[in-house]
């Protein structure tokens, strides 16, 4: 019993450690703004940690202007997201 519980206790801490940074594709301007930051399109992949040769790519929005500038603007939910095949599975 305390093998098992020592166990899962190692596995629910290690967890979060093996999770890995999204890498930043691209990121695209979408609307201009003239003395603040443009709002953007920032596109992410990272590989599949559980599945080896398939990697997921999304794309968030990024607000600019003051709002955004400041951290203040919403954070919308709006995302795109995809999952490929990308070498031998």
């Amino acid at each position: 019993m305390r093998l098992a519980l020592a166990a899962l206790l190692s596995l629910v801490l290690l967890a979060p450690a093996a999770a890995q940074e999204p890498d930043l594709i691209f990121k695209k301007s979408t609307v201009f703004k003239l003395l603040t930051p443009d709002h953007k399109l920032a596109t992410y992949g990272v590989d599949d940690p559980l599945v080896d040769g398939v990697a997921c790519h999304f794309t968030v929005p990024e607000k600019g202007g003051v709002a955004g500038a400041l951290g203040l603007a919403e954070e919308v939910s709006d995302i795109s997201l995809a999952c490929r095949q990308i070498g031998p599975i």
